[in-house]
């Protein structure tokens, strides 16, 4: 049998990369596929066709168990991308905080229902062109004033435009007047 399969990917660091242009059959550009207690951070992923930060259960035994998705930049232009950070499969523990995401079409974040109660989620700035909904759980898109109702997380994070100097040109430097720098 093949040894990746029923199989738990049990503590590692993604930190600091630069990850772009993937996803053109689907997929995301971080894909955690039964990770648990993983480290996220300080990840720039742009670029990518499909989706930003995932962490679920396909191949593997169960769901990611607590991970830790901090301090990330995911950026899809007008029209583009699935989800900046995806959480799904009733995982009991998982932080989101501090990131940037900013999404063409698809939610900013999505989780499932039985993720819900393990979430812990802040200071995060999400964002969706021609005002979009950021926040997704289940199949039932929301605002961001809804999903912290339904979530009870996220009190201290905005949906906003982080005003990035120049997305176009890959230039994702925050601009003086953004509102990240208040978060």
């Amino acid at each position: 049998g093949d040894s990746t399969l029923n199989s738990i990917v049990n503590v590692g660091i993604v930190e600091d990369n630069v990850i772009y242009r993937n996803g053109r059959i689907g997929g995301a550009g971080i894909n955690m596929d039964s990770a648990q207690r993983m480290l996220v951070q300080n990840n720039l992923l742009y670029r990518n066709e499909s989706g930003g930060i995932t962490a679920f259960t396909q191949d593997g035994l169960e769901s990611g168990d607590g991970n830790r998705i901090l301090g990330n930049t995911v950026y899809f232009g007008p029209g583009k991308g699935r989800f900046g950070v995806q959480v799904i499969g009733k995982v009991s523990r998982s932080l989101v905080r501090d990131n940037v995401l900013v999404c063409g079409k698809g939610p900013a974040i999505h989780i499932d229902s039985g993720t819900v109660p393990g979430l812990v989620a802040s200071r995060n700035l999400y964002f969706v062109y021609k005002k979009g909904l950021p926040a997704m759980i289940d199949e039932k898109r929301m605002s961001l004033a809804d999903w912290q109702r339904k979530t009870g997380v996220d009190a201290t994070s905005i949906s906003r435009n982080p005003l990035f100097k120049d997305p176009s040109k890959d230039d994702f430097k925050l601009r003086e007047n953004s509102p990240v720098h208040v978060l």
